[in-house]
């Protein structure tokens, strides 16, 4: 078993409201079967204080399988975000190691975590069922490590 957590908390820049949103975000992973593949569970909860005094918060919770070879790593998950009626979505990534120094990865998110809070509030989630009015999140990355694992970051 594996346990992966991660917490953050920003504030806003603005000078004209006084915001701020913490998040918690966590992955328990399944023993390796089959010698590549593992089962996961994710989970993602964040919360924000909005103008006149409301609360919003998020839970999404999702099932999902990674696998991992001496080149690849890909990871499926479906989840849903219980704040907004079991809204259903899908993120999938896939990474190539093309040798010590060199990876390439790619990501596609249905519904994502990344929108901020308070747009989530106002209606904007990336879903597929709304016709694709607000388009999912697609990220590439290229990734070049120096010794010292230094790395060079281009999207």
């Amino acid at each position: 078993m594996d346990l992966r957590l991660n917490a953050g908390y920003g504030r806003s820049s603005s000078p004209n409201d006084n915001l701020a949103a913490i998040s918690v975000d966590g992955r328990l992973y399944s023993p390796p079967f089959n010698y590549r593949y593992r089962a996961f569970a994710h989970g993602w909860a964040a919360s924000t204080n909005l103008p006149g005094d409301q609360r919003y918060t998020i839970v999404r919770n999702g099932l999902g399988i990674d696998y991992r070879s001496p080149h690849w790593r890909l990871a499926g998950e479906l989840h849903a975000a219980l704040r907004h009626a079991l809204t259903p979505g899908f993120t999938g990534n896939a990474t190539w190691l093309y040798d010590d120094f060199w990876t390439f990865d790619a990501e596609l998110e249905t519904v994502s975590q990344s929108v901020p809070l308070r747009a989530q509030q106002n209606g904007y989630y990336w879903l597929a069922s709304r016709g694709w009015r607000h388009p999912p999140l697609e990220r590439v990355n290229v990734c070049r490590r120096w010794r010292e694992n230094r790395r060079l970051f281009r999207q």
